[in-house]
């Protein structure tokens, strides 16, 4: 009886399986490959290169605050009876507030920078995703796996065309 139970299970699970048909794609072989990635990546590094530059006019600001504030102090030191401690309080106080709005500007750009990196990439993510659920539909396909989160990957490779299919849509569109 157990054996017959185990090969009825068997069999079933053979049919099980084989009427799944499954298929896989590389997003990292599509992502590179698509005009929108490149796009972006040109987009992003502008945005890069503008946030540098104003973190560097800011960063001149606070050295030219510290600046202020180490003069004040030699001069306190070379002559501590004419030394007006509450201005030299003040220009150390300036320059750490200039150095925390510094910090926080830093981190604003920062978090802007990944957010737009996010989106980017969330929104190619979503053109494969469409584009391989098509395909899928097409070819009677119920699964689609990602061989870059898989150990092991069964069934038809169909990279190429979700490639094809996103780069047929790109060259129609103007994208």
């Amino acid at each position: 009886m157990r054996k017959a139970l185990f090969t009825i299970t068997l069999t079933l699970a053979t049919l099980f399986a084989s009427a799944q048909n499954m298929a896989h794609m590389d997003t990292q072989k599509i992502i590179p490959q698509l005009p929108d990635y490149q796009k972006a990546q040109a987009e992003l590094q502008t945005a890069m290169e503008k946030s540098q530059e104003e973190m560097e006019f800011f960063a001149e600001k606070v050295k030219e605050k510290q600046k202020e504030a180490l003069e004040l102090e030699k001069k306190c030191q070379a002559d501590p009876e004419n030394c007006d401690q509450g201005s030299l309080q003040l220009a150390y106080q300036m320059y750490d507030d200039r150095m925390k709005n510094f910090e926080d500007i830093q981190y604003k750009s920062e978090m802007e920078l990944q957010n737009l990196e996010n989106t980017k990439i969330n929104n190619i993510v979503s053109k494969i995703q469409k584009a391989a659920k098509e395909i899928a539909t097409e070819k009677g396909y119920t699964y689609v796996f990602d061989v870059n989160s898989l150990m092991v990957a069964g069934g038809e490779d169909i990279t190429d065309l979700v490639l094809a299919k996103l780069l047929e849509g790109s060259a129609g569109t103007g994208e």
